[in-house]
């Protein structure tokens, strides 16, 4: 029987300030699986980017979990790599749980969204992406389209690409 838990990244106030309505509904999506992940009694870690000197410096409003995010009083992890696994406690605490698939949500695609979903494969979790839980900015060099299409191709070589909503059905 597999064992669950929902990662949810660096969705915190930088990302989600300014007139970005993509990046709002991304986060409704998440909520949704916030809130089906509590009926279930998945557990939902909330992982945040510390980056000093910076809009995630660790004391900068702009790095606390967004206030459009659902949340329950988690414990919430600090990282400072991309990949949520990298010298955090984020693996002890899933294998205290005995957790073998992780659900990973949140920003950005190409930075830490991809990094947490290869690092979770290569300690061995089975990962499911939720594609509409997860989303990114425009680059001087490419669309947040052309981005989001580019990893998505990649995916599937680390996990289960899905919607929330098929996720959402799988899990029910």
């Amino acid at each position: 029987m597999k064992t669950y838990a929902l990662l949810v990244i660096d969705v915190q106030q930088a990302m989600t300030e300014g007139e970005h309505p993509h990046i709002i509904q991304t986060v409704q999506k998440i909520n949704d699986l916030i809130r089906f992940a509590k009926t279930k009694e998945i557990p939902t870690y909330y992982v945040r980017h510390i980056e000093e000197g910076s809009e995630f410096d660790l004391n900068a409003p702009t790095s606390r979990l967004s206030e459009h995010l659902l949340y329950f009083g988690n414990d919430v992890i600090l990282k400072h790599y991309k990949n949520a696994f990298k010298k955090t406690n984020l693996h002890a605490l899933l294998q205290a749980q005995k957790i073998d698939t992780v659900i990973v949500v949140g920003f950005q695609t190409e930075y830490c969204i991809s990094s947490t979903i290869k690092g979770a494969k290569e300690l061995g979790y089975n990962v499911l992406i939720p594609k509409d839980c997860q989303n990114t900015f425009d680059r001087p060099n490419m669309t947040k389209e052309k981005i989001l299409a580019k990893y998505f191709k990649t995916y599937p070589d680390y996990g289960q690409l899905l919607t929330c909503d098929e996720l959402i059905n799988q899990l029910s």
